[in-house]
């Protein structure tokens, strides 16, 4: 069963869902963070919908889902510093200023069989008409006579053959 036979491609590695607020300036960001350091977690949602600059603002600041690599690395390093629900201080990048929040830890695990059912499937049925591709393709090119003209072509080609 394919499951059982490829379990390493159903590991799911530590995830961080994290929200942001990302600002232009360090004075705006300063102000936000002091502002949701005394008031909370509703005032987090409501000055990353209000204030960010980022495309996470109509989502309440949510950014999504991230493992171990997916985020630039001196953000992650802040980022997966965090505890569970906690506020990150102003971090400086490329885009700007951020607040991060660490909205929940999702541990690392192995995806039960049933969740990986549809996976599995879309995978199966990409193999299978990989393969069928692959045997059109070898039949046409042993039972049709061709010729590449190499001048022909836009680009230099060497015959792998």
């Amino acid at each position: 069963d394919y499951y059982e036979s490829h379990k390493n491609e159903f590991f799911q590695p530590e995830r961080l869902q994290v929200s942001q607020i990302l600002l232009s300036t360090e004075g705006k960001a300063g102000q936000v963070l002091s502002r949701i350091r005394t008031a909370g977690e509703r005032e987090f949602r409501e000055a990353a919908r209000t204030e960010s600059e980022g495309p996470e603002a109509e989502k309440d600041g949510l950014m999504g889902v991230f493992s171990l690599g997916q985020l630039p690395q001196d953000l992650e390093k802040v980022i997966f510093a965090l505890g569970e629900g906690k506020i990150s201080r102003v971090v400086q990048s490329a885009y700007g200023y951020h607040i991060f929040r660490l909205d929940q830890k999702l541990e690392s695990r192995l995806m039960p069989a049933e969740e990986a059912a549809p996976l599995i499937r879309s995978k199966l049925l990409e193999l299978k008409n990989q393969a069928a591709i692959d045997a059109h393709v070898a039949s046409l090119k042993s039972n049709m006579k061709w010729e590449i003209i190499a001048e022909n072509l836009p680009f230099i080609y060497e015959n792998p053959e």
